[in-house]
């Protein structure tokens, strides 16, 4: 669950979309909906944003799956199997392999999109951050988070798309933390 503390306010928020409405309201300016641009990024998140996520959970659940509790670990088990309607079963090196691929085909297909916006553009909305570009964030933070920064997972998504993905980290340092961070 994506969780910001403003130190400013004193106030843990978490869930995604109340962080935004919540940055929105607090700090109107730059605007993450630019006028006009809240439909079409929200439908961008219901359509496309999810797919990447769903692109990403197969590389990450079993990671997360390391450092859960015990009743994390259940609950996380039974969700995918709903989902998967299947057995949890933890994936083969070529599974792996396979969910590698398909994550960064995900990647793909956003800078793809981005590229509409001039070759190497970050941004969804041009030159400023938007609620979109937050979500992708979360996905690269969660991948960070989870994955490491020495694995595979993530040096293969700094890499990709000439460093797209490293530039956009990059320009959310200011506003990221680390949660050992967070608790001072």
């Amino acid at each position: 669950v994506p969780v910001i503390y403003d130190s400013s306010t004193n106030r843990f928020i978490s869930d995604s979309q109340t962080i935004i409405a919540y940055l929105d309201a607090q700090y109107p300016e730059p605007p993450l909906f630019p006028p006009g641009t809240r439909a079409l990024q929200m439908a961008f998140i219901d359509t496309n944003g999810f797919a990447l996520q769903a692109a990403i959970a197969p590389l990450l659940i079993p990671l997360s799956l390391t450092v859960a509790t015990p009743r994390n670990i259940a609950r996380v088990k039974y969700n995918v199997e709903r989902y998967q309607k299947q057995p949890y079963a933890e994936p083969t090196a070529e599974q792996r392999e396979e969910h590698l691929r398909e994550m960064l085909a995900a990647f793909d297909r956003l800078a793809g999109w981005l590229n509409a916006n001039g070759e190497g553009s970050i941004f969804f909305t041009g030159e400023r951050v938007s609620n979109v570009d937050v979500f992708v964030m979360s996905s690269v933070m969660w991948i960070e988070r989870v994955a490491g920064k020495e694995s595979s997972i993530w040096k293969a998504l700094m890499e990709a798309n000439g460093g797209r993905w490293a530039k956009l980290r990059a320009t959310f340092e200011p506003w990221v933390s680390s949660p050992a961070e967070a608790k001072d």
